[in-house]
């Protein structure tokens, strides 16, 4: 290992201290705060309190997204044969919703860090839910000889959005974090993977990866 990078690595490791300590106090004091209102609820249950709740748990939603969004910038990859089907299936376990429907087109073994693309596809799960709905239907198969595609039933994202929902703040929902999205993307590009927008059969949302070390 070269000097320069050691040096990156030991900068890398120094920032995601950093950025530990600070999410950590930030959440300390957010979790204070929730008591506070929980205690205070208690005692009137005007509609300010319940506001200020959901902006509390909104506020932890987006120090969560920040953090992981970091994390998956600095992260040095582990890479190990996966089976496509059986990361797909864990991610989709983690799905708020029973009424969501995984269905599969043919399935691969790809080389990948298995906790990375876990997130990419819960991300990518979490997206479809939002905006197609809890009974969205979401499949999943092999795209060529070394891409795959994830794709939903739901309204699509239009052509003139394409270039744009990957960015960090990007968001068309009133409770996105705007950081669901830039995480996939930053969690291909550190794969070597492409990333492109397209639309699915129906009309839905299509998202196609490429350039994959498929085994």
């Amino acid at each position: 290992m070269s000097d320069n990078e050691q040096q990156l690595r030991d900068r890398n490791a120094q920032l995601e201290r950093l950025v530990d300590v600070i999410t950590h106090d930030l959440r300390s004091h957010l979790d204070v705060a929730q008591g506070r209102i929980e205690l205070l609820k208690e005692e009137s249950d005007g509609t300010h309190l319940t506001q200020t709740a959901q902006t509390l748990t909104r506020m932890g939603e987006l120090i969560e997204s920040a953090r992981e969004l970091a994390k998956h910038d600095r992260t040095e990859l582990y890479l190990t044969e996966i089976e496509l089907a059986h990361i797909v299936d864990t991610s989709w376990q983690m799905m708020a919703t029973h009424e969501a429907t995984l269905e599969f087109g043919q399935t691969v073994t790809l080389r990948g860090d298995r906790s990375h693309l876990k997130s990419l596809f819960e991300n990518l799960f979490d997206n479809a839910v939002t905006h197609a709905g809890a009974d969205v239907t979401v499949r999943v198969g092999q795209l060529g000889e070394d891409g795959i595609y994830v794709e939903d039933d739901g309204p699509g994202i239009p052509a003139k959005s394409r270039d744009t929902v990957f960015e960090v703040g990007h968001t068309s929902t009133a409770d996105g974090t705007g950081l669901g999205l830039a995480i996939v993307a930053e969690i291909a590009s550190v794969h070597g993977w492409a990333l492109e927008i397209t639309e699915a059969t129906g009309g839905g949302a299509r998202f196609e990866f490429s350039d994959i070390d498929i085994v």
